[in-house]
């Protein structure tokens, strides 16, 4: 995470640094725009005064000759002017150097606006890169915190499973232990029955007469259970019987319903073969009728030849 702020800053050291330059390119280019701009202006300036001062020698050089003394009195005559009597009429330009001077402000107006433009805009390139930047930053921050947060929860829970773990272990080993201890006594006291009991120990006061020993049932208790037991069995052969019936009954009618089943099926096939039948017929009937008809309108379409027509072959129709 280090490594990428430090990057990030070094990029934008960077990219600082190139905005420097090229609005110091700009400024330079806008120098030498403006210097190129006032010495094509003072040569112009220059060679225009030259020319001006030519233009005015030769006038001077002109007006001293007779002819071109324009009279002062009375109309004037153009064709005895010569060029000097220029310099009497209207027209020369006296607003060239403020025009000039305007342009020249224009120029320059124009120069600082864009100047300006740019320095705007790149400052507002430089103060997105700068929210970029810190929103970035940002995101990082909260990045990290969600991810500290997420390790921090994630130990907490391996923690509690880790104490839940070991609590089931500690209960799995308490209940084997009891399992243990519980089989143990059961062994115990399935080894003292064992040694302790009377019938397997082969008690010889088992043999004497006792009053809460039992002796076994009277005749008619016999004979009464002994009905009973031939009552049960018969009761029992009877639901067999009953249930065998019922089982037969059930088959029966699921035979029959099976049989009425397919006798739908047979039936509802021969109306299905029924009807196709019928629909074949129709159908070729139809067929029939159309070929019929087709016949016929062919032949309403041709003229009918007779007999008579071939009968007059070879004869003079005179």
């Amino acid at each position: 995470m280090l490594s990428l702020y430090k990057l990030q800053v070094e990029e934008k050291r960077l990219l600082e640094l190139a905005a420097k330059d090229e609005e110091r390119q700009d400024h330079e280019n806008m120098r030498q725009l403006v210097q190129c701009l006032a010495e094509n202006e003072a040569a112009a300036q220059a060679s225009r005064q030259n020319t001006l001062q030519e233009v005015k020698h030769m006038l001077d050089v002109q007006k001293i000759q007779p002819k071109n003394n324009a009279p002062r009195e009375g109309g004037l005559d153009l064709s005895a002017c010569g060029p000097a009597s220029l310099q009497v009429l209207s027209g020369e330009d006296h607003a060239h150097q403020m025009r000039i001077k305007a342009q020249q402000e224009q120029v320059k107006l124009w120069c600082a606006q864009d100047s300006i433009s740019k320095k705007m805009a790149q400052d507002e390139e430089r103060k997105a890169e700068e929210e970029h930047a810190a929103y970035v930053l940002e995101q990082d921050r909260l990045r990290c915190s969600l991810e500290e947060e997420a390790r921090l929860k994630r130990e907490e829970e391996a923690r509690l499973r880790q104490l839940e773990n070991l609590e089931y272990a500690r209960q799995t080993q308490e209940r084997k232990m009891k399992e243990i201890e519980d089989e143990k006594q059961a062994q115990k006291l399935q080894s003292q029955y064992l040694q302790t009991c009377p019938l397997l120990t082969e008690d010889t006061n088992m043999a004497v007469n006792r009053p809460d020993h039992f002796k076994g049932y009277e005749k008619d208790t016999r004979n009464q259970l002994w009905a009973e037991n031939d009552r049960v069995l018969l009761e029992k052969q009877h639901n067999i019987i009953r249930e065998k019936q019922a089982e037969d009954d059930w088959a029966s009618y699921e035979k029959h319903i099976l049989n009425q089943m397919r006798n739908n099926e047979v039936l509802k096939q021969k109306r299905r073969d029924e009807e196709n039948r019928l629909h074949r017929e129709i159908l070729a009937q139809q067929r029939a009728e159309l070929q019929q008809r087709r016949l016929q309108e062919k032949a309403e379409s041709l003229p009918a030849i007779d007999g008579q027509f071939f009968k007059g072959f070879g004869q003079s129709c005179r």
